[in-house]
């Protein structure tokens, strides 16, 4: 399946390397339109928990404060969209349109989970950008587009991308989130377009789905011809080990499946997933 829309969440507090940026290089590279996406908080949901006691001018002053921000970030979104498409020259359209490369700037107010996944879901790929320092909002959203859309959702470092999708590593353990990532539309669409493909088989992998050797011959069916590497034990955690085997390997795009194991766990003792929304250098695709 081809990518023909991209959604790039935006708060209005990026930094200057913005998610817009991102969306905007990948959906020049795949061909496709964005759609740069902000959600304004509705200011009566910022009292909703915590009217008991106040009065009517309190509650007012604090919606007038809520709305007003949400005015300026939405606003700086706005110009940040509007810069970018700037910078790469880019058509914008008032809405999503088919062909080709072309930009769009939407809006929305209300719960950001809700709105967000609604909107992710009619999307066949997410971009952001993964916060440079601890930023509960931006991972709030990373983790809303990887478990409440179905879509897979491309995470950029902060920075600014060289190359995407030339040399491709491909994170296998047999789950299903893992078989979600490689035969989605995203995945299979940089995979088959990729000058070189590596499979970095986990030890997880020999108890459960398919062995690496089916994966290839799989991948061989849409034209690719992948190469395995074997990673016997983990010494450290896996998401540092996956980055690091991927990088070693010269690659610019990892493709995994997110949160494989129970979401409660992860929250408990963390995981690959984690490790990998907090570390990774290179653009990674992630399906949950």
């Amino acid at each position: 399946m081809a990518i023909h829309v991209i959604l790039a969440p935006v708060s209005g507090t990026d930094a200057p390397s913005s998610t817009v940026d991102v969306a905007l290089q990948v959906g020049r590279y795949v061909d496709a339109h964005v759609e740069a996406f902000h959600v304004s908080l509705d200011p009566r949901d910022s009292v909703a928990y915590m009217a008991e006691g106040m009065t009517s001018n309190m509650i007012q002053d604090i919606m007038n404060a809520v709305e007003q921000e949400g005015r300026e970030r939405r606003d700086r979104a706005r110009k940040q969209f509007e810069e970018a498409c700037k910078r790469y020259n880019v058509p914008v359209t008032a809405a999503r349109a088919p062909g080709g490369f072309s930009a769009s700037f939407a809006t929305a107010v209300g719960r950001e989970d809700e709105l967000l996944a609604m909107r992710g879901r009619l999307s066949d790929l997410i971009v952001a950008t993964r916060s440079s320092s601890t930023n509960d909002s931006v991972r709030t959203t990373l983790e809303i587009a990887l478990l409440e859309t179905g879509r897979p959702i491309l995470i950029a470092p902060p920075k600014p991308l060289g190359t995407l999708g030339k040399s491709v590593a491909v994170a296998w353990n047999g789950s299903i989130e893992a078989t979600r990532a490689l035969g989605l539309g995203a995945g299979l669409h940089f995979i088959t377009a990729a000058e070189r493909v590596v499979i970095l088989s986990l030890p997880e992998g020999r108890r459960a789905g398919a062995p690496v050797s089916d994966i290839i011959a799989y991948l061989g069916c849409h034209g690719v011809s992948a190469r395995s590497i074997e990673i016997p034990e983990i010494r450290g955690g896996i998401g540092r080990e996956l980055l690091s085997r991927a990088q070693g390997e010269g690659c610019d795009l990892l493709v995994m499946g997110a949160y494989t194991r129970s979401r409660l766990r992860h929250l408990i003792f963390g995981g690959a997933t984690s490790e990998v929304l907090a570390r990774a250098d290179i653009p990674v695709l992630m399906s949950h």
